[in-house]
């Protein structure tokens, strides 16, 4: 059976809520060579990052490509792995994504709702094909 990447999610949650305060702080520059030296982004990932004019669009780019990055390997996920770098490089963002914030509590629900869903149906669909 796999690994469910929770945290992941959580941070996907915290960011979606947090949304406007981490994209006006983040500055991608700082934290893209580790990424990429890490395998979350690619060459390819870079370079439409860096295309972008303005700092906040480089963050939006930045942001948007990470939450569409699937789990890394066991133990990260590009969410997880893009937390663990910004606790070196802006710490005050990974503190804002590593908190707990009011309505969590309903956010895991869904989120693990979604996630027992989704292995059901895939569970499903491989017993009947």
């Amino acid at each position: 059976m796999t690994a469910i990447p929770q945290r992941g999610y959580f941070i996907n949650y915290r960011l979606k809520k947090k949304y406007e305060t981490i994209q006006r702080d983040l500055e991608p520059d700082r934290i893209l060579g580790y990424l990429y030296q890490e395998d979350v982004i690619d060459e390819d990932d870079m370079e439409e990052i860096r295309a972008e004019r303005t700092r906040k669009k480089k963050a939006e780019k930045l942001i948007n490509i990470l939450q569409g990055k699937p789990r890394l390997n066991s133990s990260y996920d590009a969410m997880e792995m893009f937390v663990k770098v910004l606790e070196e490089r802006q710490p005050h963002l990974a503190r804002i994504l590593n908190t707990e914030i009011d309505g969590e509590c309903y956010g895991k629900f869904s989120v693990l709702s979604t996630l027992f869903l989704n292995f059901i149906k895939t569970s499903l669909f491989s017993l009947v094909y």
